[in-house]
């Protein structure tokens, strides 16, 4: 007697079909972007391509290159660049402007613009912001592919960065916080495996914003599981021969703004007067804006981070797990404490690197490549908001031309 055979029903026989219709078109998209990647120049043209994505979707407001008034913060910058030893005197403890006391490195920097003016400095650091957010896109992808070994999804997961705000911050950023600048210091430090380098760009990374010291977690993990050392909290705690320039450049870091400050008066406002407290926070008006706030920087990218705690748990690697969510933690408690929370949160963008390579070690690489096209659809559907005392849609450049023109504004 023949065995019987499962009798298929209609919508059966449809999800059949359509789960092989997907599985085609991933198999010939996967293909066609490791042929891609295959040609010359590959980087730059997927770097070119992220950059435009980035513009458009999250269009920034070029009136101000065009403008003859230069914002106040570009006039504490110049200044900062004229005397990097002298404070900026008059500037009232809440404003953003005296936040920036110990935040040298684009000053320095600005000493290199070959017009003097507070403009022309402007102008300058305006053009290395915009080749620095390039730069963001050529360093997710290397350093995507050293994770995940597969073009393809490198390139797909590195597009889908365009659409979070960590690769828009160094296009849409126009007054002066150089957080984008600040991130793509802290991948270049992941990216490279030469000490002095690596050392080199956390101190400029540190001397842009305070953030980017509590981010050195990241960096100091990465190089940790980078190298393929047992994930044991000894060997995660201690340095090592590899690790050991994140601690000397924190100490380096510290060093240097405890000097600033007893021989030179650099003083950075803290405390509820300045607007940095987390206490002032939870007791305002503003808590409706948290959700969106945490959820801002990288949308349903948390999702990555999410399922590779979820891998951690289940294979009970407890230091990893223990020591890369304090790290997140520290970084989300350094945003509550500000006004603004969306920029304050893009440091902690190398968790979802670090995660996205954890994955890659947990699930095969055609689970890690539909993974990657969902984060890429969530991105680009999900808008991108800048959350300070408000959340403020950084509109894409169809609907400013659509709507009006002073959106440029």
């Amino acid at each position: 007697m023949q065995p019987m055979q499962p009798e298929q029903t209609p919508g059966s026989s449809a999800a059949a079909s359509l789960t092989q219709w997907l599985d085609r078109l991933m198999t010939a998209l996967e293909a066609r972007l490791t042929n891609w990647a295959a040609g010359r120049w590959w980087r730059l043209k997927l770097a070119a391509f992220c950059s435009l994505c980035s513009i458009l979707y999250a269009t920034p407001n070029l009136t101000t290159l065009t403008s003859m008034d230069t914002p106040p913060l570009w006039d504490v910058v110049h200044q900062q660049a004229t005397h990097p030893l002298t404070p900026v005197p008059g500037l009232a403890p809440t404003s953003h402007e005296s936040k920036r006391v110990f935040r040298l490195t684009m000053p320095l920097l600005a000493k290199l613009s070959p017009v003097g003016t507070p403009r022309g400095r402007m102008l300058f650091l305006f053009a290395l912001q915009y080749a620095a957010g390039v730069l963001f896109f050529v360093l997710c992808f290397e350093l995507f592919r050293e994770l995940v070994q597969n073009p393809a999804t490198a390139a797909v997961l590195t597009l889908g960065t365009a659409f979070l705000y960590p690769g828009q911050a160094c296009f849409h950023d126009l007054f002066g916080v150089f957080d984008g600048t600040a991130v793509v210091f802290l991948l270049v430090a992941m990216w490279c495996r030469v000490p002095g380098v690596v050392f080199a760009c956390l101190l400029g990374a540190f001397w842009i914003d305070e953030r980017a010291v509590i981010a050195a977690s990241f960096p100091f993990l990465w190089i940790k599981l980078r190298e393929g050392l047992a994930d044991g909290w000894r060997q995660l705690l201690l340095p090592d021969r590899a690790s050991i320039v994140v601690p000397l450049a924190v100490a380096m870091t510290l060093g240097l703004r405890l000097w600033l400050t007893k021989v030179h008066g650099f003083h950075l406002p803290l405390g509820p007067e300045s607007d940095v407290s987390a206490t002032k926070f939870f007791q305002s008006a503003r808590l409706d804006r948290l959700p969106i706030g945490l959820l801002s920087p990288f949308k349903l990218h948390w999702l990555v981070v999410g399922l590779a705690a979820a891998w951690l748990w289940a294979t009970r690697r407890w230091a990893l797990l223990v020591l890369g969510g304090a790290a997140v933690v520290a970084s989300t408690a350094a945003a509550l404490a500000v006004v603004d929370i969306t920029r304050s949160l893009a440091y902690a963008f190398p968790a979802v690197i670090i995660s996205v390579g954890l994955l890659a070690r947990a699930a095969g690489q055609r689970f890690v490549f539909g993974l990657a096209i969902v984060l890429l659809a969530s991105a680009l559907i999900v808008p991108s908001y800048d959350v300070k005392t408000g959340a403020a849609w950084m509109v894409p450049s169809v609907v400013k031309l659509m709507v009006s023109p002073l959106l440029w504004r």
